[in-house]
C-alpha cells in the first residue's frame, strides 16, 4: 500500500487527458511548528493547493488560489483546520 502520486482521466477531448500530480515533502524550516510535512496537489487546468499535516498525517492548514476580488487579481488564501 503506498500513497497516490499521479491520476490520470479521461477527457472529452481524447487527446487532452486530465492529470493530476500529488507531491509529498518534508516541512522546512518556515512552516509553522506542529506542521510536518507538506502535500502539494497539481491539476491540469486548475489551480495548485497545498496542504500541510501533522506528524499523525492530519492536515491542519490548507492553501490555494482563488479567482480574485472585483480587480480579477488571483489571491492566495488559506485555513488552519
Amino acid at each position: 500500500m503506498g500513497r497516490k502520486i499521479l491520476e490520470l482521466r479521461p477527457c472529452t477531448a481524447p487527446s487532452i487527458p486530465i492529470y493530476t500530480a500529488i507531491i509529498y515533502s518534508w516541512c522546512g524550516t518556515s512552516a509553522p511548528s506542529d506542521a510536518v510535512f507538506q502535500i502539494e496537489t497539481i491539476t491540469s487546468g486548475a489551480t495548485p493547493s497545498l496542504a500541510l499535516s501533522d506528524s499523525s498525517g492530519r492536515v491542519i492548514y490548507g492553501f490555494g488560489i482563488n479567482g480574485g476580488l472585483v480587480d480579477g487579481l488571483p489571491r492566495v488564501v488559506g485555513a488552519r483546520t
